[in-house]
Order: C-alpha cells, then structure tokens, then sequence
C-alpha cells in the first residue's frame, strides 16, 4: 500500500521536479560560464568555485522552492481536491500515509540538491576550469 503511495507522490510531483531540474540547469550553466540559452549573455569565470561565486544563493533559492512547491501540492492540492478523503480511509495508519509523503518530498528535495553541488564540484575539480 505504501508502494502505491509513493509513486503516487513522484508521479504527481513530476512537473514541479523538472521545472526545478530546468532551474538548476540554468543556473550551473551560468556559473560555469556557459550560455543555456543563446538570449542570455554569460561573463567569464572567476575566483574560486563555492567561495566567490553566488552558488549556495542559486542552490538556496531553488531547493528552498523546490520544497515550498511541493509542500503547497502535497498540502493543498490534495486538500483542494479531496484526496485526503480516499488517503485518510485506506487500510493503513494516517501517520504513515504523512510520513511517507514527507520522506518522499525530502528525498526529492535533497537529491537534487546533492545533484546541484556534485555538478559543480565535478566541474570546480576539472584540471582548466574555475
């Protein structure tokens, strides 16, 4: 039953995921001084990498969205939409209908968090770059 829960969760929360995803993209590739797009224009690289660049404003901003957005549809949308309805009755305890939609949108949040600097740190740790 808690399977079932859970690709509810990543199924419903797939759109709000990969718009964070875009963001993340966007703003890695500004950072490391590459045009996502051909609108926007990208300066050279400098200092060094974590220490004086706006890195952890971007990681910030985006994860801090990221679980706001998914706070707000795991809280209201399923209020809005009667769905603790048919949750809260099911054959399973209602703390653990809670805590799997908590651990499911904390391990969202802090994946692509982990992902943000791995990417990062992985391109920082290239010989030529920073």
């Amino acid at each position: 039953m808690l399977k079932a829960l859970v690709i509810k969760e990543l199924r419903e929360s797939a759109g709000i995921v990969a718009l964070a995803v875009l963001a993340a993209m966007f703003a890695l590739s500004s950072l490391v001084g590459m045009a996502l797009l051909p609108m926007f224009r990208v300066g050279e690289t400098s200092g060094i990498p974590f220490v004086s660049d706006s890195f952890k404003f971007y990681l910030s901003v985006i994860v801090g969205a990221l679980a706001l957005a998914l706070g707000l549809k795991q809280a209201a949308w399923e209020f809005g939409h009667s769905t603790y309805r048919f949750l809260l009755h099911l054959a399973v305890r209602r703390a653990s209908v809670f805590w799997t939609k908590l651990v499911v949108g904390s391990a969202i949040v802090f994946g692509l968090g982990a992902v943000m600097i791995l990417g990062y740190s992985t391109w920082a740790a290239t010989p030529g770059n920073s």
